[in-house]
């Protein structure tokens, strides 16, 4: 699977930026992208992740961080820089949770996912990974399931 992600936006949503003026921003940008670098790694899949930079003194090329595409929006916003690549991909899922991306997706034929289910996306395959199907050590047979169903069938004493 392919992904572009509004890179602050989904930040927020999973907790690694408190606001907008996190005094750690450039600290918790890199654990973010450890962290998708991870999840495409386990999964898969492609990232690219497109952050804001309005007010960025110069433009810069996009780099791959552990796998990672990573792009900052010179002289627009994330949004525009996604809608503009939106026209140049034919199969990424915009993942936000911004009205206007959902809609410029819709309008371009692609899927669009809000930051909420690409987090339940990567947390899937781990919980359903983690679910451990355990055999009973001895059969249970019919005569000890109903002599249990009789047990709790019982009228019980009521409490004082």
């Amino acid at each position: 699977m392919r992904f572009l992600i509004d890179g602050y936006n989904m930040m927020h949503l999973v907790g690694y930026l408190s606001g907008p003026t996190d005094r750690y921003f450039s600290a918790a940008r890199t654990r973010f992208l450890n962290w998708l670098a991870d999840i495409a790694k386990q999964r898969e899949a492609t990232i690219r992740v497109v952050f804001d930079a309005v007010n960025a003194p110069e433009q810069s090329q996009e780099t791959r961080v552990r796998g990672v595409f990573v792009r900052f929006a010179y002289g627009l916003t994330a949004d525009d820089e996604i809608e503009r690549l939106l026209l140049k991909s034919d199969d990424a899922i915009v993942v936000t949770n911004d009205t206007r991306l959902h809609e410029s997706a819709r309008r371009a034929k692609r899927a669009s996912w809000s930051c909420q289910e690409f987090l339940d996306w990567t947390l899937c395959e781990v919980v359903a990974a983690k679910l451990v199907v355990e055999v009973p050590e001895k059969s249970v047979d019919a005569n000890e399931d109903a002599k249990l169903l009789a047990a709790f069938l019982q009228p019980r004493e009521p409490v004082r």
